[in-house]
Protein backbone atom coordinates (compact mmCIF):
# COMPACT_ATOMS: atom_id res chain seq x y z
CA UNK A 1 0.00 0.00 0.00
CA UNK A 2 1.40 3.36 -0.99
CA UNK A 3 0.21 6.71 0.25
CA UNK A 4 0.94 10.02 -1.44
CA UNK A 5 0.11 12.07 -4.49
CA UNK A 6 -1.26 10.09 -7.43
CA UNK A 7 1.85 10.50 -9.58
CA UNK A 8 4.11 9.45 -6.70
CA UNK A 9 1.99 6.37 -6.02
CA UNK A 10 2.12 5.41 -9.71
CA UNK A 11 5.92 5.70 -9.70
CA UNK A 12 6.09 3.65 -6.48
CA UNK A 13 3.97 0.89 -8.05
CA UNK A 14 6.10 0.91 -11.19
CA UNK A 15 9.35 0.80 -9.24
CA UNK A 16 8.03 -2.03 -7.07
CA UNK A 17 7.21 -4.05 -10.18
CA UNK A 18 10.67 -3.38 -11.65
CA UNK A 19 12.43 -4.44 -8.45
CA UNK A 20 10.19 -7.48 -7.94
CA UNK A 21 10.77 -8.66 -11.51
CA UNK A 22 14.52 -8.12 -11.24
CA UNK A 23 14.78 -10.01 -7.94
CA UNK A 24 12.76 -12.93 -9.31
CA UNK A 25 14.85 -13.06 -12.48
CA UNK A 26 18.21 -12.80 -10.70
CA UNK A 27 17.20 -15.30 -8.00
CA UNK A 28 16.27 -17.74 -10.75
CA UNK A 29 19.67 -17.19 -12.34
CA UNK A 30 21.41 -17.60 -8.97
CA UNK A 31 19.64 -20.93 -8.39
CA UNK A 32 21.39 -22.33 -11.45
CA UNK A 33 24.86 -21.26 -10.27
CA UNK A 34 27.55 -23.55 -8.86
CA UNK A 35 27.61 -21.38 -5.70
CA UNK A 36 23.94 -22.10 -5.04
CA UNK A 37 24.34 -25.83 -5.65
CA UNK A 38 26.92 -25.95 -2.85
CA UNK A 39 24.15 -25.28 -0.32
CA UNK A 40 22.66 -28.35 1.27
CA UNK A 41 19.04 -28.88 0.31
CA UNK A 42 17.80 -27.90 3.78
CA UNK A 43 19.82 -24.65 3.63
CA UNK A 44 18.55 -23.44 0.27
CA UNK A 45 15.62 -21.56 1.79
CA UNK A 46 18.13 -19.48 3.77
CA UNK A 47 20.21 -18.97 0.61
CA UNK A 48 17.15 -17.79 -1.35
CA UNK A 49 16.08 -15.37 1.37
CA UNK A 50 19.65 -14.10 1.85
CA UNK A 51 20.13 -13.50 -1.87
CA UNK A 52 16.84 -11.59 -2.13
CA UNK A 53 17.61 -9.54 0.99
CA UNK A 54 21.08 -8.68 -0.28
CA UNK A 55 19.72 -7.65 -3.65
CA UNK A 56 16.93 -5.53 -2.19
CA UNK A 57 19.32 -3.86 0.29
CA UNK A 58 21.69 -3.04 -2.57
CA UNK A 59 18.87 -1.58 -4.66
CA UNK A 60 17.64 0.42 -1.65
CA UNK A 61 21.11 1.89 -1.17
CA UNK A 62 21.18 2.87 -4.84
CA UNK A 63 17.74 4.52 -4.63
CA UNK A 64 18.69 6.40 -1.46
CA UNK A 65 21.84 7.69 -3.18
CA UNK A 66 19.81 8.74 -6.24
CA UNK A 67 17.36 10.63 -4.04
CA UNK A 68 20.15 12.33 -2.11
CA UNK A 69 21.73 13.47 -5.38
CA UNK A 70 18.38 14.71 -6.69
CA UNK A 71 17.73 16.59 -3.44
CA UNK A 72 21.22 18.12 -3.59
CA UNK A 73 20.67 19.33 -7.15
CA UNK A 74 17.24 20.76 -6.37
CA UNK A 75 18.28 22.45 -3.11
CA UNK A 76 17.95 26.19 -3.40
CA UNK A 77 16.85 26.00 -7.00
CA UNK A 78 13.38 27.35 -6.31
CA UNK A 79 11.93 23.88 -6.90
CA UNK A 80 11.01 23.02 -3.33
CA UNK A 81 7.87 21.10 -4.25
CA UNK A 82 8.78 18.39 -1.74
CA UNK A 83 7.83 20.69 1.13
CA UNK A 84 4.38 21.23 -0.40
CA UNK A 85 3.95 17.49 -1.07
CA UNK A 86 4.99 16.66 2.48
CA UNK A 87 2.40 19.08 3.86
CA UNK A 88 -0.35 17.51 1.72
CA UNK A 89 0.64 14.00 2.79
CA UNK A 90 0.89 15.02 6.47
CA UNK A 91 -2.59 16.57 6.33
CA UNK A 92 -4.07 13.40 4.82
CA UNK A 93 -2.33 11.23 7.42
CA UNK A 94 -3.80 13.44 10.16
CA UNK A 95 -7.30 13.05 8.65
CA UNK A 96 -6.88 9.28 8.79
CA UNK A 97 -5.45 9.38 12.30
CA UNK A 98 -2.26 7.63 11.14
CA UNK A 99 1.01 8.14 12.94
CA UNK A 100 3.92 6.55 11.10
CA UNK A 101 7.10 5.85 13.01
CA UNK A 102 10.30 3.89 12.66
CA UNK A 103 10.56 0.69 14.67
CA UNK A 104 13.66 -1.35 15.41
CA UNK A 105 14.24 -4.02 12.80
CA UNK A 106 14.38 -7.67 13.69
CA UNK A 107 17.65 -9.50 13.35
CA UNK A 108 17.88 -12.08 10.60
CA UNK A 109 19.99 -15.08 9.98
CA UNK A 110 21.59 -14.81 6.57
CA UNK A 111 24.07 -16.64 4.44
CA UNK A 112 26.85 -14.08 3.85
CA UNK A 113 27.79 -15.60 0.49
CA UNK A 114 24.22 -15.56 -0.83
CA UNK A 115 23.65 -12.06 0.60
CA UNK A 116 26.79 -10.79 -1.16
CA UNK A 117 25.73 -12.44 -4.42
CA UNK A 118 22.37 -10.67 -4.13
CA UNK A 119 24.12 -7.40 -3.35
CA UNK A 120 26.19 -7.72 -6.52
CA UNK A 121 23.06 -8.46 -8.56
CA UNK A 122 21.32 -5.42 -7.07
CA UNK A 123 24.30 -3.17 -7.77
CA UNK A 124 24.22 -4.30 -11.42
CA UNK A 125 20.53 -3.38 -11.85
CA UNK A 126 20.23 -0.27 -14.01
CA UNK A 127 17.65 2.14 -12.65
CA UNK A 128 16.77 4.98 -14.99
CA UNK A 129 16.00 8.11 -12.95
CA UNK A 130 13.44 9.19 -15.55
CA UNK A 131 13.09 12.13 -17.85
CA UNK A 132 15.57 14.87 -17.17
CA UNK A 133 15.06 18.47 -18.12
CA UNK A 134 17.94 19.94 -20.10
Amino acid sequence: MFFGLRSDVEVAHYLTEVVDGAVRQELGRYKTSPEYRRFRHQDRYLANASFALGMVASIADKLIAMKAERDRVKAGGGRDLVVVKAAVVDAELDKLGLNLRTVPSATRMVSPDAYDAGGAAGAALAINPGIRQG
